[in-house]
């Protein structure tokens, strides 16, 4: 089973490195949408204290923030929220 994801993910990250070698402008669009994600996450992060709901930061949070960017990490504190983990 570890091997059918681990191919799953490496044939992801080469279709996403083709189409952008192919589209400079969705290269550009990625790495936006990973620095708004980014920035998100230290908002939410930073906050912690007022709101109640923070961000464990671990290689799963810091993916889903980099490739989903603000709706990535909306999607973590709603999971947050509603499971109070």
């Amino acid at each position: 089973m570890k091997e059918y994801i681990l191919l799953a993910c490496a044939a992801c990250v080469c279709g996403i490195l083709l189409i952008m070698l192919r589209n400079s402008h969705a290269a550009k669009s990625l790495a936006l949408n990973g620095v708004a994600g980014f920035a998100a996450m230290g908002v939410v992060n930073l906050t912690a204290l007022l709101t109640g709901v923070g961000l464990a930061v671990n290689v799963w949070t810091l993916l889903t923030a980099a490739l989903l960017g603000l709706p990535g990490v909306t999607g973590l504190m709603l999971l947050r929220l509603v499971w109070q983990v």
